[in-house]
């Protein structure tokens, strides 16, 4: 059984691309809207990945600190939205790639 992506977005293009993906990765993906439901979506033991979309219209750096703390406290890490030397970023919307 394939675990859960978890996906915090409110594009309704990006939705679409990222529930292709992971429809051909065989991964069920749980999307939410609001950054308040990101630490109860990303539970422990059932997500593989949390994808954050930092352009979406509310912060969503205080749930990507609640989550960070929540999974210190569980004992796993993550290094996703750290910089090397640990900081946390805090710029805008990152560099979009191009697509075809």
């Amino acid at each position: 059984m394939n675990r859960t992506v978890v996906v915090l977005a409110d594009d309704l293009f990006w939705k679409t691309k990222i529930e292709h993906a992971a429809r051909s990765a065989q991964a069920p993906a749980v999307f939410i809207s609001e950054p308040s439901g990101l630490v109860k979506a990303a539970e422990a033991g059932k997500t593989a990945l949390v994808l954050i979309d930092l352009a979406i219209r509310k912060d969503p750096f205080p749930a990507i600190a609640a989550l960070k703390k929540g999974r210190r406290r569980r004992g796993s890490t993550s290094s996703a939205g750290t910089s090397t030397s640990g900081r946390t970023w805090r710029r805008g919307a990152p560099r979009q790639a191009a697509t075809s």
